[in-house]
């Protein structure tokens, strides 16, 4: 089934660009390579472009300097870097073999995702913003260096949880020649993702954390209120010196006009009269309305009117 498929595709176009594609690689490998590399970045950035829809015709300029890069740094450089991986993986094990694998994977993840995110920044910042042409070197260096800071890590991270299992695949079904090209062919997705990220169309922002601190008039509000919450919740009413009862919005509004500890003294004495008037009532109740008088003094003496000489 599996030689059926591929004497199938063997007679597709796609077969076809195959054939020629290994015939140039025996040829001419590196001039293959940049060729291809440039092709394919020209694309990803037209895609980036069309994502973008900020403009109604494409940027070519944009588009040649980014095929520029693909063919001047990804096609020598990445020829040359997928060569040497085998002969670095094979000091871990077999060729095919999992250890094999894994070194190829996680120095591919590493070590050129890294040259190639930082390598496609500094090329940005030179010549694919707005600036970059007619700006000086420190002009140049500055704005590479402020998306280094900001944008390095986030897009680093984003590459790895990505590309591991790609590069698996293409290490597994695919020989060394055909590397370059399978990557270049996914990286048209990829430069799109990595041009919006140059252009701001993509930012990669950790959500700022905000604390509040109250001023000191608010903060002395808030302890006021807490000494005054218990007292009113710790009575239904108050009592003034006549015996009469208040509502309590209006023992709400004289409170908030004492400081705490009047106001914790006031509670305490609301308190303690409550109490006293509701043992005076119990006594009442026993023997009698018109057989117990009060007498001010002992009142007095008892605290119950709030002050000596009440009535």
């Amino acid at each position: 089934m599996a030689g059926f498929a591929q004497s199938l595709l063997h007679k597709t176009p796609l077969g076809w660009l195959g054939r020629q594609y290994d015939i140039c690689m025996q040829r001419k490998p590196i001039t293959t390579q940049v060729v291809t590399s440039a092709g394919l970045w020209a694309a990803g950035d037209l895609l980036s472009q069309k994502l973008e829809g900020n403009r109604r015709k494409p940027d070519l300029r944009r588009t040649a300097l980014t095929a520029a890069f693909g063919g001047c740094i990804i096609g020598p450089l990445g020829h040359a870097w997928y060569l040497g991986l085998d002969a670095f993986a094979s000091v871990f094990g077999m060729p095919g073999s999992t250890a094999f694998l894994a070194a190829k994977i996680v120095a591919d993840s590493t070590l050129w995702n890294s040259f190639y995110i930082a390598s496609f920044f500094l090329w940005g910042a030179v010549f694919l913003e707005p600036k970059g042409t007619g700006g000086n070197a420190a002009q140049h260096w500055d704005s590479y260096r402020r998306q280094m800071a900001s944008e390095f890590w986030p897009t680093f991270c984003a590459e790895a949880a990505v590309w591991p299992p790609i590069m698996l695949a293409i290490f597994k079904t695919l020989p060394v020649s055909h590397h370059l090209l399978a990557v270049n062919l996914v990286t048209v997705l990829d430069v799109a993702f990595l041009a919006a990220v140059r252009s701001g169309m993509l930012c990669f922002r950790l959500p700022e954390l905000s604390l509040k601190v109250p001023d000191l008039p608010e903060l002395e509000a808030q302890q006021q209120q807490q000494h005054l919450v218990p007292a009113l919740a710790s009575m239904h009413s108050t009592t003034s010196k006549t015996g009469v009862r208040k509502p309590r919005g209006q023992v709400l509004t004289q409170s908030m006009r004492h400081s705490p500890q009047q106001l914790e003294q006031e509670a305490s004495m609301q308190q303690e009269h409550s109490r006293l008037w509701a043992s005076l009532g119990m006594g009442l109740g026993q023997e009698g309305s018109s057989s117990t008088e009060l007498n001010a003094d002992e009142c007095d003496a008892a605290g119950v009117f709030g002050g000596k000489g009440s009535s």
